[in-house]
């Protein structure tokens, strides 16, 4: 393989972990990540039954449902007014994908681009 081949396919093996596996626990066994993987997919889809807004994180969720509890403490840290989380996600997206004249959609479908080959170069 050329250098530039070597690059892409590591860049590629990145993607595929970040995909396949989302963010692991490298002093956790294999079985010990997937558990909690799966897990913690049950739970966001249990919330996001419960509070479906798009736009809650699954903390944030738990936050909104403690607010039912009296003698729950709010935590601020989990709870960030919308205005500031679309600011981040604008920030991140100028950092990921380069054209001042782009939208945020448009970043987006770009970004999804990048995935729909990505995923096509390894069903090949």
């Amino acid at each position: 393989m050329n250098p530039t081949q070597v690059a892409l396919s590591r860049k590629l093996e990145r993607l595929t972990q970040r995909l396949d596996r989302k963010n692991l626990d490298p002093t956790l066994s294999r079985e010990a990540n997937e558990k909690a993987s799966a897990e913690l997919a049950a739970l966001a889809v249990q919330l996001a039954s419960l509070l479906p807004d798009p736009t809650f994180s699954v903390e944030e969720r738990i936050e909104q449902l403690a607010r039912l509890v009296p003698q729950a403490t709010p935590n601020p840290e989990l709870m960030e007014p919308d205005a500031v989380k679309l600011r981040r996600i604008k920030e991140r997206l100028d950092e990921l994908v380069s054209g001042k004249e782009l939208t945020a959609e448009q970043k987006i479908a770009k970004l999804g681009q990048l995935l729909a080959q990505a995923r096509a170069q390894l069903a090949a």
